[in-house]
């Protein structure tokens, strides 16, 4: 370890000699000043092993100057080196209390070899001496525990290790004299992981120590042979014999900073586990309190986390559902048990809005008792809406089914009728009225196909240009004789397949059940979407047939009654709005909505 000189004489260029061949000579830390009354401010702020000074100065000789620090610093090793041989200054010297006295002269490479030399020989008797009376000075009831501590124990003077416990050197790997005398930075590294300056750092604290101010703190320290371990420090002053020391606490957390290292990288993949479920995740308290949540519950139900954290998980609920709910939790966690199928609830979001989800619980068990309960919830809201539409689907089905039984009734009644007639009176011109009827019951057979083909689910909306969509249709179920005009209309997204059974619908319904001459398709853009207006200049539906005309039980007989029916059931699966308008000619709109619009 560094030996700190401090080097006094009023003769800048020997100043300079002796300090560059001190530190060449050995491991010494050499500051050097012309003045003793510099000298005496250095000593107030910084810690020498020793005092190396001339005798003949201005001002202040250098036995004024030993004066001087003797009246403070009565165990500093002090040289006299100095070119004047006088015995009566020697003794002098020597009863003012230096160190030795150290006449100057030969060869300065010899002379400054001998010097550091006896430096070192006086330094280490000092270092020595100074541990004894420190030691000396700990009462004997202390010293057991100071041995068998677990933790380092040491005691400093400014930034030196003066005395240390053997706990201390089985933690740095090191000597007692490989410690003693040496400042704690000497065990640490160049920088803290905080990037700053292990030495300025350690300064920073020491002196807040020394100041009254207690410290603890984490500390990044390396072994003797340069092993890294982390430690945490406790650090406080102590009065001896009328001097202020520090004692130093030092405890290995490497283990412990080992595991909450571990830990943390193992808390960051369960939350990137967690954040990247598809379902939502909370975790809930024995008192119903929510303490853990992922952001698809956020998203799911409109909050910030600030807002759901501490509130009870009956925020989501629908008021119906919070006693029934709230109950089963208490029951689970009372119980320990959960119900594996968990259960449908509806919940309300932050605006208000409605949504339907599945939730299942398990219990979280410490030391065997529930501490609370991790639930997974699943916005059902569009599988709800698809089996109401099913069970709608069904009960429009249902009735359809019937309407037609009845309607096929009452044409094979007919048929049988007629071919009871044929067969008795052998009448020929029967057998076209039995054409006709059958050809009915076909057309109702055909129409309640289509109808259940509709359904009330579209496949996938693709883009499509709907305008050659129309014209298609067209070509295949209106004669030449029916003009088709058309405006310009944008691609839109929708069913491809079953947008060409409504317009053939339409189409075919003008031509067939208002013998139109001209049906015209025109455009009126606004600002939530398009309307599509399908006029034709056919026989006007009955004022009394009007408000019925949309209803899947209406018909006219003649057709069915279907076809309305399958337009209105694949419109509004697509979202689209679809009514007759009133006026003179038959006139229906079909409203498309911004969303799937392309322009």
């Amino acid at each position: 370890m560094a030996i700190r000189v401090l080097y006094v004489d009023d003769n800048e260029a020997l100043l300079q000699v002796a300090s560059i061949y001190l530190e060449e000579t050995s491991d010494f830390e050499v500051t050097t000043t012309s003045s003793a009354t510099l000298a005496l401010e250095l000593l107030e702020n910084t810690s020498y092993d020793i005092i190396v000074s001339d005798y003949q100065m201005p001002v202040m000789d250098g036995l004024e100057f030993l004066q001087k620090v003797r009246t403070k610093y009565v165990d500093l090793p002090f040289i006299i080196f100095t070119g004047k041989s006088r015995e009566e200054i020697a003794i002098q010297a020597l009863n003012l209390g230096a160190t030795q006295y150290v006449t100057k002269g030969g060869d300065p490479k010899s002379q400054y070899t001998e010097l550091a030399h006896i430096i070192r020989n006086y330094v280490d008797y000092s270092r020595v001496k100074r541990v004894e009376k420190t030691v000396s000075q700990i009462d004997l009831r202390y010293q057991t525990l100071f041995e068998t501590a677990n933790d380092a124990i040491f005691l400093m003077r400014d930034d030196i290790f003066l005395e240390c416990n053997t706990k201390t050197l089985e933690m740095f790997g090191c000597t007692m004299g490989q410690i003693i005398g040496a400042p704690p930075y000497k065990f640490s590294p160049p920088l803290q992981p905080d990037g700053r300056d292990s030495k300025e750092k350690a300064m920073e604290k020491i002196n807040a120590a020394i100041a009254g101010e207690p410290q603890f703190f984490y500390w990044k320290h390396i072994k003797y042979d340069g092993t890294p371990f982390d430690a945490e420090v406790s650090l406080n002053a102590i009065e001896y014999d009328g001097e202020t020391l520090l004692q130093a606490v030092v405890r290995d957390i490497t283990k412990r900073t080992q595991a909450e290292r571990s830990l943390t990288e193992s808390e960051e993949r369960y939350k990137t586990l967690y954040d990247n479920l598809p379902d939502g995740v909370i975790i809930i308290d024995t008192g119903g309190q929510i303490t853990l949540c992922n952001d698809n519950v956020l998203n799911m139900f409109g909050y910030t986390r600030n807002e759901v954290i501490g509130q009870r998980i009956d925020m989501f609920l629908h008021p119906d559902y919070r006693v029934p709910i709230m109950n089963a939790f208490m029951e689970s966690v009372n119980a320990g048990v959960t119900n594996p199928k968990g259960f449908e609830i509806l919940g309300l979001r932050k605006d208000g809005s409605q949504l339907h989800f599945h939730i299942t619980s398990t219990a979280i068990e410490v030391d065997g008792k529930v501490t609370g309960l991790q639930s997974l919830l699943r916005d059902i809201s569009e599988k709800k809406k698809a089996e109401d539409l099913l069970i709608h689907q069904k009960d429009e089905l249902s009735k359809f089914a019937n309407f037609m039984a009845h309607d096929l009734r009452s044409n094979l009644q007919v048929i049988l009728g007629l071919a009871g007639i044929l067969e008795e009176e052998h009448r020929p011109q029967y057998a076209a009225d039995i054409r006709e009827a059958a050809q009915k019951m076909e057309t109702i057979l055909v129409k309640s196909v289509a109808l259940a083909d509709a359904g009330s689910v579209i496949g996938t909306k693709d883009l499509v240009d709907l305008a050659d969509l129309i014209k298609e249709a067209a070509s295949v179920v209106l004669p030449r004789s029916v003009e088709l005009t058309l405006e310009v209309i944008p691609l839109v997204h929708c069913d491809r397949a079953k947008m060409m059974q409504v317009f053939q619908n339409l189409l075919k319904n003008a031509h067939e059940h208002g013998n139109a001459t001209y049906v015209a398709i025109t455009t009126t853009r606004t600002d939530t979407g398009l309307t599509l207006q399908i006029t034709n200049d056919g026989v006007p539906i009955p004022n009394e047939n009007r408000s019925r005309i949309l209803n899947s039980e209406f018909t006219t007989k003649s057709g069915g009654g279907l076809g309305l029916t399958i337009v209105q059931r694949i419109l509004s699966a697509h979202s689209w709005d679809f009514a007759l308008e009133e006026g003179p000619q038959t006139s229906f709109s079909i409203i498309i909505p911004n969303e799937d619009i392309v322009e």
